[in-house]
């Protein structure tokens, strides 16, 4: 059982099509993981809810509550809990780059 809650890097950052965001739990708490873009503005709200002790890895695939795809940029993301803890790490969405073969 782990002693402290924790926030992992989001892994692989910079992504391209999702990321995995792990977090440590040691009591049973109301967690929230929500990511935000750069003006602070909610994107998308991943857990909400009582958690018990644990790791968990949680899977952002780029999409936001209307399930359509957020541009490429970096993001935000924080956890918080009903005992006092708030961190927020940063990732970055790299879309792929189709080129052609043929050049004008």
């Amino acid at each position: 059982m782990t002693a402290a809650f924790t926030l992992s890097d989001a892994v692989p950052n910079p992504f391209i099509p999702s990321s995995k965001i792990a977090c440590e739990v040691p009591t049973p708490s109301h967690m929230t993981l929500t990511v935000f873009n750069l003006f602070g503005q909610e994107v998308i709200r991943l857990v909400d809810g009582i958690q018990a002790p644990g790791r968990y890895t949680v899977v952002w695939n780029r999409r936001y509550r209307h399930n359509l795809s957020v541009v490429s940029g970096s993001y935000l993301y924080r956890l918080t809990s009903n005992a006092g803890f708030n961190e927020t790490r940063q990732m970055t969405l790299v879309k792929r780059v189709c080129s052609s073969k043929y050049e004008a």
